[in-house]
């Protein structure tokens, strides 16, 4: 029990029935009674006991809004809090009047549904991210003291694999439901439990299934999401263009939809597939070296470990605030920035020799690595952005119009 064990009680703040934040009240309420009851078992009551800091990436958080200023009563207003509600009532109170709250926050959910957009340019579309993820993996790998040899064979069989494991297990989970949703005849319910049962097997010696159960093939991309929410301004939107684009040949429409490289365009899944797998594969090559080096080879569980700490985990979340300013564009791809300072410096506490001979070759050479976010060579400063030239310059950053642009001699 670490609370138990921590001197710093004031470090930890209660989720419980009791509690005088009626947040935490919230929160508890809204735990499964298996984990309520885990909890009464550890900390004797109706209560959950965690560090301040780890309560938003455990439990989540309702996203920050800008109509959040009005959620407290005058009274309760800090300065800054009272400051910006009078700026915008003053600056649109006489616009939008009784609508200003919902109109604010219509207008950015809109603007926010655009960065998610710009966003998608920027780390799918255009294709630079996904080579210079694949070279700064390479860089990163051979810092920590992979040979260049078994980066290249064990990427590749990372690659293969993973890909063949999500064509198996889509094709097991889409027979499985066939089992349960349709009656069959007997030799054809034989046929589909002796096609699972082969496809399990595959699974079961994928090279890659250890480090699929263990979480470690997350996705790369931030603050970008090709799920589709019927109840976005984008689905909106893409809704009225069908309407109003009805009469249109479908041939104009499908060219339309290449050029801009659309989600359901083979161009763009293959771009999003390969940015995410190469992530993966990267994490699997450090973990075959950590697990078979032949000096000091390291256990699973600790290879484990020490992979989690040298590469950026995307699905964790930032902070409220963070997180809103990349919602909104005023910072642009935090997490990676701040989550690849510690392996840096691992590396080079580890392996200076090579770090530096990393940092020398860039020099010369101007290839991507992970100490180009480093803080001494780019400061947080960088990760300010003026959101509205982000967007006006982003749209013909996509691999296809680029690439029409520049064979036209327009750009």
């Amino acid at each position: 029990d670490q609370y138990s064990k921590d001197p710093d009680k004031k470090a930890y703040i209660m989720v419980g029935k009791r509690s005088s934040d009626p947040k935490m009240r919230e929160v508890w309420n809204l735990l499964p009674e298996e984990t309520k009851q885990a909890a009464r078992d550890q900390f004797d009551g109706d209560r959950l006991m965690i560090r301040t800091e780890l309560f938003e990436p455990v439990f989540g958080y309702r996203k920050a809004s800008i109509t959040d200023l009005w959620a407290k009563s005058p009274l309760e207003r800090s300065r800054f809090n009272q400051f910006m509600v009078k700026v915008l009532e003053l600056t649109f109170g006489k616009i939008f009047g009784d609508k200003l709250i919902m109109r604010l926050r219509q207008g950015e959910a809109g603007w926010q549904e655009l960065l998610r957009g710009v966003k998608d340019i920027l780390v799918v579309k255009t294709g630079f991210t996904l080579i210079g993820n694949i070279i700064s993996n390479t860089a990163l790998l051979w810092a920590s003291g992979v040979p260049l040899v078994d980066i290249a064979k064990n990427k590749t069989a990372a690659w293969k694999g993973v890909l063949r494991y999500q064509k198996e297990h889509t094709e097991v989970f889409k027979l499985q439901s066939m089992l349960a949703a349709q009656p069959m005849s007997q030799a054809e319910e034989s046929k589909t439990r002796a096609r699972i049962a082969e496809l399990e097997n595959s699974l079961a010696n994928n090279p890659v299934k250890e480090l699929v159960d263990a979480g470690l093939f997350q996705t790369i991309v931030e603050d970008i999401n090709i799920a589709d929410d019927p109840f976005s301004y984008k689905s909106k939107l893409f809704k009225k263009t069908e309407r109003l684009t009805a009469n249109i040949p479908q041939g104009i429409k499908t060219a339309a939809s290449t050029l801009t490289m659309s989600q359901d365009t083979p161009a763009y899944k293959f771009l999003h597939q390969s940015t995410q797998v190469s992530d993966f594969a990267a994490r699997y090559t450090q973990y075959k070296y950590y697990t078979e080096r032949g000096k000091n080879p390291l256990s699973k569980e600790e290879a484990m470990k020490r992979i989690v700490a040298n590469f950026v985990n995307y699905d964790v979340p930032t902070g409220k605030g963070l997180q809103y300013l990349n919602d909104m564009g005023l910072v642009m791809f935090s997490k990676y920035y701040i989550r690849i300072q510690r392996p840096i410096i691992r590396l080079a506490q580890e392996n200076p020799l090579r770090m530096l001979t990393l940092l020398l070759g860039q020099g010369l050479f101007d290839f991507a690595a992970p100490t180009d976010s480093s803080l001494l060579s780019n400061g947080l400063h960088s990760r300010l952005q003026n959101p509205f030239s982000v967007v006006s310059g982003s749209f013909d950053e996509i691999a296809t119009i680029n690439g029409l642009l520049h064979g036209t001699g327009i750009k």
